[in-house]
């Protein structure tokens, strides 16, 4: 699901990446509540460079974030990780979203 809009935006994500782009080399860690696969990091990726040690870590339900780190993995996305904890928003993240996660 989802895997067809991997690396593309959709106008209801602007607000995000113009928000996000105000960093540029100072974010360090990104938590994407209700983030899928890590659908926001591919498509944010083409458009914000991202410091070495950056993190975009996405918390979802086990089965989804299982799809994501192979996803991960075969995209060598090194910059991307999964959790089901909600709480481990509690390592110091800059910056929380919860774009989709709503529902």
């Amino acid at each position: 699901m989802y895997l067809e809009v991997l690396d593309s935006l959709r106008e209801w994500d602007d607000p995000i990446l113009f928000w996000l782009s105000r960093f540029p080399g100072t974010l360090s860690k990104v938590f994407d509540y209700g983030g899928h696969v890590g659908i926001l990091y591919y498509g944010f990726s083409k458009y914000l460079r991202f410091p070495d040690a950056f993190q975009w870590t996405v918390c979802d339900v086990p089965a989804v974030t299982r799809a994501g780190r192979d996803l991960a993995t075969k995209r060598r996305a090194g910059q991307l990780s999964f959790t089901n904890e909600p709480r481990d928003i509690e390592e110091g993240y800059g910056v929380l979203l919860a774009s989709g996660s709503l529902q």
